[in-house]
């Protein structure tokens, strides 16, 4: 997708959005800079396409109007956010190139910044675009690919549930069920073999936990599993342990060991969130 994004011929959607857009003449200008060129942008864009006019302006449109009028070396930082804003509101990429194109044309009048080339604030926007709906995409998945465990929030609704039944039955979650911590205790986490890593660390867990257990990956080489407490549960954690250690990862201890779970689930929560980082 970014190699699709970084193709973009940026420097072909501003004279075709410059041809759709007609002059402001006849309206009420703003006096000040700013507020006048936040709105010949709107317009613009309105002009161009933009579905949705009482949306179109947010806090990151006037941070890079404000970038423009009155730069300080942050507009590109400005465009990133507003890339990621225009995915996270559920605008298409392609009206959101539209948008900047927009922006450049009615940027021709500012004589107080030096505007970047198009392609580069296209290219900007576009790529922070594609990185913030890449993100969302992990969010609503369950299975991280490169391991193939479940993710955080899955193994957070997961825990929801456990907790809602245990009040509904009167029992307590930390008589049931318990977290099981899987690292590989790398002491440097070097970027080479980090994935082959997670995958070994899925492995091993799978290997053990081959049930209804949920199994979910928990920042950088490391896991976590919501598992049933039964007596079998020490040996078949020392199982995990011996599985780790034949991995044979040079610098590194790896450990595998059994978290009680809290009466309540914000603290279960909180106790995931800090067993993650």
């Amino acid at each position: 997708m970014v190699d699709a994004v970084a193709a973009v011929d940026a420097l072909s959607l501003v004279p075709r959005v410059a041809q759709r857009t007609s002059a402001p003449a006849g309206e009420a200008i703003a006096v000040d800079p700013v507020d006048r060129l936040r709105q010949r942008w709107r317009q613009a864009s309105v002009e161009a396409g933009w579905s949705w006019p009482d949306d179109w302006r947010c806090a990151e449109v006037d941070a890079v109007t404000e970038q423009l009028v009155s730069p300080s070396g942050q507009l590109l930082p400005a465009c990133v956010r507003l890339g990621r804003a225009r995915a996270a509101a559920g605008v298409w990429l392609d009206e959101t190139l539209e948008d900047i194109a927009a922006l450049l044309v009615a940027a021709r009048g500012v004589r107080a910044a030096t505007v970047p080339p198009a392609e580069v604030l296209i290219r900007t926007v576009a790529l922070a675009w594609a990185d913030e709906g890449a993100a969302q995409f992990r969010r609503i998945c369950v299975e991280d690919p490169s391991t193939g465990l479940t993710t955080l929030p899955y193994l957070r609704t997961r825990l929801g549930e456990i907790y809602r039944e245990a009040a509904r039955s009167g029992d307590r979650v930390c008589t049931t069920h318990a977290l099981i911590v899987v690292t590989t205790g790398v002491r440097q986490q070097p970027q080479r073999g980090r994935l082959l890593r997670g995958m070994a660390l899925g492995e091993c867990l799978r290997s053990v936990f081959s049930g209804g257990e949920t199994l979910a990956t928990a920042g950088v080489e490391r896991a976590l599993g919501l598992v049933a407490r039964t007596p079998l549960l020490p040996t078949m954690v020392q199982a995990v342990q011996r599985e780790l250690t034949r991995l044979d990862i040079a610098d590194a201890t790896p450990r595998a060991w059994i978290e009680r779970l809290p009466d309540a689930l914000p603290a279960a929560l909180d106790l995931v969130t800090d067993l993650s980082r």
